[in-house]
């Protein structure tokens, strides 16, 4: 009785020749693949809200977003506003230089606290609220 050796498997990915072929062959031929059917969705994919909001769930908020560029909050102290996916944002550069996002949001009644762009030591809140510094963990009296 001989016993047969594992079959060993070959980590690199198989190179896909014929796609390549395929390919090589349109770009010569100035020409593209044909199907022999056609996939056709309701249009209930398209337009229906608990669908847009669970995709919207799913694609924005359960990941980092880009939502602006360095530059706009360059130096300390400055902020932006964005409205990201329905969520309203609050973009510092704080006085460490370090760039951080908040929710643009009163945390006793829900306001937006900051609208636009601009440059503040403290974000200004409601008479009820104290001021809130734009580094974390920071809270200054409202004198």
């Amino acid at each position: 009785m001989t016993l047969d050796a594992a079959p060993t498997l070959d980590p690199r990915p198989r190179f896909p020749r014929d796609l390549v072929r395929r390919i090589v062959g349109h770009i010569g031929t100035d020409s593209l693949d044909s199907v022999t059917s056609t996939v056709s969705q309701p249009a209930s994919v398209f337009t229906d809200p608990e669908l847009f909001a669970r995709e919207k769930d799913l694609f924005f908020r359960r990941s980092p977003q880009v939502v602006g560029w360095a530059g706009e909050v360059a130096e300390p102290g400055t902020f932006t506003t964005k409205d990201v996916a329905g969520v309203a944002v609050l973009i510092t550069r704080a006085a460490d230089g370090v760039l951080r996002a908040f929710r643009n949001a009163c945390t006793h009644r829900g306001a937006q606290v900051a609208q636009g762009c601009g440059e503040a030591r403290e974000i200004e809140q409601a008479d009820y609220v104290p001021k809130m510094n734009v580094t974390p963990n920071a809270v200054a009296s409202k004198d």
